[in-house]
């Protein structure tokens, strides 16, 4: 069952067909073999279909930013067999997915947002990362307060749809 990855705006059908001896990806139907390549302890060089590749990546919730051959790509796949990670993706909750300290709130109770806008900070890990709103709507509660430390799985902000006006 092929998993869907959301890149930049545009939806893509992604399928793991092996893992072993080379990890071998299907997207959009056309095959493509991506191999790690390490050179000491650096991590950040991949093969891909024989191409050598050097990518940086970073976490934002259910998001990845990747920027490589000097462009930027926002990422977030949602597997169909996983239902509690679909609904986290489109539903009403912006949850940790790690813990953490809440260090700063973006948009505050009762302010509209789209899907993507920045609704609050945290720190995790020494890691600053902001949280997007995964759908449009308005802020109905930010459940921690600022400074305030949460564990993984607690939910942040709830979200509700926006006012017809």
């Amino acid at each position: 069952m092929p998993t869907v990855m959301h890149m930049d705006g545009q939806e893509h059908q992604l399928e793991i067909v092996a893992r072993r001896p080379e990890l071998v990806l299907r997207v959009d139907g056309a095959l493509h073999i991506v191999r790690p390549i390490t050179r000491g302890f650096q991590l950040n060089l991949i093969e891909v279909d024989g191409r050598q590749v050097r990518f940086h990546a970073a976490s934002e919730g259910a998001v990845v930013h990747v920027r490589c051959d000097g462009r930027s790509h926002r990422v977030a796949i949602h597997d169909p067999r996983d239902a509690r990670g679909m609904v986290r993706a489109a539903g009403d909750e912006i949850v940790a997915e790690m813990p953490g300290t809440l260090v700063a709130i973006v948009k505050a109770q009762g302010e509209e947002v789209v899907a993507g806008d920045v609704v609050v900070t945290i720190e995790s890990m020494k890691l600053l990362m902001n949280l997007s709103a995964p759908r449009a709507g308005r802020i109905a509660r930010i459940a921690v307060e600022l400074n305030q430390t949460f564990d993984k799985g607690a939910i942040l902000v709830m979200l509700e749809p926006a006012v017809e006006t």
